[in-house]
């Protein structure tokens, strides 16, 4: 617990945590080492849908995702629906992380030159401290199956 000393100390306080807060961004210094604890994305864009190319497509909407240094926007788009239902998803062996900085990014299946593949699960470094990893999946949508693309 902190015991702060006066009001202009505990309004000091309040007003840089608050800005912090604000820009979705915390930095620190330890060990000579730079690091990011807490990355917000910005709001999603507004995206115009237009027409699909043909009836089998649907409209996957947009996302960000932390790519090098900084949030990347990635434009919604009309996919081709499958009509087969995916695999049920394989069992993944999972080894010890290499480090505390490293989140398991589970395996998928794919369709290849028209069969289905497994892609296995791995590690991947966190992008910021407390990065979280949205998996992809397969969400099924009239008139078929679409995936949905995994991201931080």
């Amino acid at each position: 617990m902190i015991k702060l000393v006066n009001n202009n100390t505990s309004l000091i306080l309040i007003l840089t945590l608050s800005m912090l807060m604000m820009t979705g961004h915390v930095s620190a210094e330890i060990d000579g080492a730079s690091t990011t604890g807490f990355q917000v994305p910005p709001a999603k864009k507004p995206e115009l849908r237009g027409k699909p190319p043909a009836w089998n497509y649907v409209w996957v909407d947009g996302y960000w995702n932390w790519e090098k240094n900084g949030w990347q926007w990635h434009q919604g788009k009309y996919v081709q629906a499958i009509q087969d239902r995916p695999p049920i998803n394989n069992r993944d062996f999972r080894t010890i992380p290499p480090s505390v900085h490293h989140v398991w990014i589970p395996g998928e299946w794919k369709i290849e030159a028209g069969d289905w593949t497994w892609q296995k699960g791995h590690y991947k470094q966190k992008p910021f401290r407390n990065a979280f990893w949205h998996a992809g999946y397969w969400r099924h949508q009239a008139p078929g199956w679409v995936w949905i693309d995994g991201h931080w």
